[in-house]
């Protein structure tokens, strides 16, 4: 298949909406299942492979279905939509595939019976946010649980039954790993999908779509954000990480190193706009809003840890740089700029 072809399925699916940001977490949380349970490599490498192909069929059809009910919105907000091109048996086929291609896979490659129906929710999810009556996308605090689960902790919860998490965990600590992992899962998402509405408030007022965002001020959802959803996040992926610490010497650094440079940002005096100007000084960067954790440092230094006690695990690792490699490189050329700018920042203050 040629490139061209490659990209306009990409843009009929807006890969670029979900695979760098939405992939690696629930590798991470599958890395962390075959650690602890030192899975071998050629189970792991189908599980992996499985995943990959299921969520990508539902991310796909949440996008499709999303954009085929959003068509007359986003043209009078002046927002592109991918949908819009297509004909409406067109579309009707292309919600049909995504939906066999991911139903079809699981039953071909697992009988576990469980998996298929927390996949089938997590189809259900997007389909009740997109389509009327019930649109949960406008009916507020409805819309944001809905997209929160169907975006990220059902995912989640997929991922721990497709490599068997449950069944295998033996201790309380490895039954919290799970537990925790769901909940970050979540409130990253109640996170994630106030801050898109957010963005998206200028182009929803001028097409009358009114969600959650649209019926609060800026302030106060900040502060659901940054006094509770934030928290939560943080405090069950600390509980996630200190969970693993004991069997990932290579977790252990690397979040080390990321609360070094996080610490660096902050005492930088780094700014992360999200809910007002640039120029308002309550938005200050905060840990985490990067997602930089979850896509990066999370599922690369438990695949690290993977392959120096299994060398197969290479394989994996080759896989995972295949998909995953170009955002790699380019958040690592983002760290050296800002670690040249901490350079000579210090240097500036030490002179003075």
């Amino acid at each position: 298949m040629t490139a061209q072809p490659l990209k306009s399925i990409a843009g009929v699916i807006r890969a670029d909406n979900w695979f760098c940001w939405k992939i690696p977490p629930l590798f991470a949380v599958a890395y962390a299942s075959f650690l602890l349970h030192g899975t071998d490599y050629r189970l792991a490498l189908q599980d992996l492979l499985l995943i990959l192909w299921c969520i990508a069929s539902v991310a796909s059809y949440g996008h499709i279905i999303n954009d085929i009910f959003d068509i007359e919105a986003d043209r009078a907000g002046g927002k592109p939509n991918a949908m819009e091109r297509f004909r409406p048996w067109q579309r009707l086929t292309l919600s049909i595939l995504s939906v066999l291609s991911g139903l079809g896979a699981l039953l071909c490659f697992t009988t576990n019976w469980m998996a298929g129906a927390v996949l089938m929710i997590n189809y259900l999810l997007p389909t009740i946010y997109s389509i009327p009556p019930l649109r949960l996308k406008e009916r507020g605090v409805a819309g944001v649980a809905c997209d929160a689960l169907g975006a990220h902790a059902v995912p989640v919860l997929f991922v721990l039954l497709i490599v068997g998490f449950f069944q295998q965990a033996s201790t309380l600590a490895e039954f919290g790993i799970g537990i925790s992992a769901i909940v970050w899962s979540l409130f990253a998402g109640f996170r994630s999908i106030v801050v898109h509405q957010v963005d998206d408030l200028l182009s929803d007022g001028r097409s009358d779509v009114v969600t959650f965002a649209g019926t609060q001020t800026r302030a106060s959802l900040r502060r659901l954000v940054l006094w509770f959803f934030l928290p939560v996040e943080a405090i069950a992926l600390g509980t996630f990480i200190v969970l693993l610490l004991p069997s990932s010497y290579v977790l252990a650094i690397a979040t080390l190193a990321y609360a070094v440079l996080e610490t660096g940002k902050l005492w930088a005096g780094m700014k992360m706009p999200i809910f007002f100007e640039e120029s308002e000084a309550q938005e200050r960067y905060l840990p985490l809003l990067n997602n930089s954790f979850y896509e990066l440092w999370l599922p690369n230094a438990l695949l690290l840890q993977l392959c120096a006690m299994q060398t197969e695990y290479f394989i994996i690792g080759l896989l995972h740089l295949l998909l995953f490699g170009a955002q790699i490189f380019h958040r690592g050329y983002l760290l050296l700029k800002m670690l040249r700018k901490f350079f000579f920042l210090t240097l500036s203050r030490l002179s003075r």
